[in-house]
């Protein structure tokens, strides 16, 4: 994934208010040019808020697409985030 060409998920204000903590496991269905074309919960964090804001988020970024035979393809890809007060 290039963050070059996206944000970073940004902590929303409620769960920051209320101290809330996980990691958040996204799925990514990544086209043959790096795009993201689909996104889905694999495991959530227990809060749907930084569930979906890291969703929302990594879907704007391009990715390295996958090769299968040497070509590019379309493929789901995993991505964890973890959600850490500092």
């Amino acid at each position: 994934m290039d963050f070059a060409s996206c944000h970073r998920p940004v902590y929303p204000p409620q769960a920051l208010a209320d101290k809330i903590e996980g990691t958040s496991t996204i799925g990514f269905l990544v086209g043959p040019d790096g795009k993201v074309i689909a996104s889905k919960v694999y495991t959530s964090s227990g809060n749907a808020s930084l569930d979906e804001a890291v969703r929302s988020a990594i879907s704007q970024c391009t990715f390295r697409p996958p090769s299968h035979k040497g070509k590019p393809a379309q493929a789901w890809i995993p991505v964890q985030y973890v959600w850490k007060m500092e």
